[in-house]
């Protein structure tokens, strides 16, 4: 590898700086690299001050573009007014998720077909990106194909279920194939465990393509690092003298029953000493219920993940890979099961964490108000369900990112 690789990362969403930061943290600190580009290419948000990202511009060699800034097509421009009037829409708890789904399809229209790549892709440069199929990824890909430029795909979530039938609508299995053209058009196919990779076989992921790296979102190094991160926050205020529940919710669409989960809630409310915490899924969702004196809802995102976690008693969820972080951080978790017909890959691992109905809620949060000590899982079933999905049991996940994105710049396209 010759010295000075270029590398540029394509993100559009919280779920995009989540997991590529860890990554992009790494190469960053590495002499081998001239440089890391981040580009936003979603026209609603600039993530150009997330914690994440702004301690990264502090570095010489890290550099950041809002590509709806630079982009001179006069469509585009039109289409970004729209999208912007829209979200008007979205911010409303009411209508927020339900018109989710009318502003991705407008979103995921974007093709900045008029934008002059080479200022942006310098040539022998490497591409990360995310595994999407959206008009813009096929587009994308198009251009570096042509430019041949070595691209690589990565995960922007954990998904932490053995199913395929994750959309409500769904009721046959999904076809063989879906992310064939991402395979095709990429140099490398990274997914984060042995369960996910299963199932990009059967979307026509090339084998030969795929690499199981592990999730860096929640790799030990990043782990620490993100706690020296975090902003100063006021969550303190909220709950004290009193058990600290944090809910994390999921999408209704998938397969996430919002009648059981607001009963899940009322049930919570009516257990005395109770604090309640509601973080809607950050990329999309609003809940409807009211803030109240024992409950907060955090609609606008005021808050991020890991420090509810750090401020909570007990950590619920659904199918959120953020109880991964509540593991690392030592937090008892419990599993909503009866809010969810999905099923969960690690449910071999962990044992006793399921809450089957809203008796076994009240039990635990009994149990645990009494004794602080008292976990819902062993240390060993913690250890294993880490392994399970994050695979990074010797702490050098990150460095083995590193080298398989370093490994095809250096061979190429």
């Amino acid at each position: 590898m010759e010295q000075g690789t270029k590398i540029v990362f394509f993100i559009r969403a919280n779920n995009d700086v989540d997991h590529f930061t860890p990554v992009m943290w790494e190469l960053s600190s590495r002499p081998i690299v001239q440089s890391v580009t981040i580009i936003n290419w979603n026209p609603l948000v600039s993530f150009k001050q997330d914690y994440r990202i702004t301690p990264l511009l502090a570095k010489s060699n890290v550099k950041y573009v809002n590509l709806w800034e630079v982009s001179n097509d006069p469509f585009q421009k039109k289409l970004f007014t729209r999208i912007k009037w829209s979200d008007r829409i979205y911010k409303i708890p009411i209508l927020g998720t339900k018109f989710y789904g009318h502003l991705v399809n407008l979103e995921n229209s974007i093709t900045y077909s008029e934008t002059n790549w080479d200022q942006l892709i310098p040539p022998g440069c490497v591409v990360m990106m995310d595994h999407s199929t959206s008009i813009f990824t096929k587009s994308l890909l198009k251009v570096l194909n042509n430019k041949n430029i070595p691209v690589g795909m990565l995960m922007h979530g954990l998904d932490p279920t053995s199913n395929l039938l994750h959309d409500e609508n769904s009721v046959e299995l999904p076809g063989i194939g879906a992310f064939s053209y991402l395979s095709e058009n990429s140099s490398l196919f990274v997914v984060n465990n042995s369960v996910y990779a299963e199932k990009c076989l059967r979307f026509g992921v090339a084998p030969d393509k795929m690499r199981i790296l592990g999730s860096p979102r929640f790799s030990k190094k990043w782990s620490m690092t993100l706690s020296n991160l975090l902003p100063n926050s006021d969550i303190k205020k909220y709950g004290n003298g009193q058990f600290k529940v944090c809910i994390m919710l999921s999408k209704w669409m998938y397969n996430n029953w919002e009648e059981e989960t607001h009963r899940v809630i009322r049930t919570l409310l009516r257990i005395d000493g109770v604090f309640l915490f509601i973080k809607p899924h950050t990329r999309g969702m609003k809940f409807e219920n009211k803030s109240s004196e024992n409950c907060f809802v955090d609609n606008e995102n005021t808050y991020n993940s890991r420090s509810i976690i750090e401020w909570s008693n007990l950590v619920l969820f659904s199918i959120s890979s953020i109880f991964l972080d509540a593991l690392l951080l030592d937090k008892p978790v419990l599993h909503l099961k009866l809010t969810t017909s999905n099923k969960m890959a690690c449910q071999h691992i962990m044992k006793s964490w399921n809450v089957d109905c809203r008796d076994d809620l009240i039990h635990w949060v009994e149990k645990l108000k009494k004794d602080e000590f008292c976990r819902t899982y062993t240390k060993k079933e913690a250890e294993d369900c880490l392994d399970y999905y994050v695979k990074d049991r010797d702490g050098k996940m990150l460095e083995r990112y590193c080298s398989e994105i370093l490994e095809i710049g250096k061979n190429g396209k």
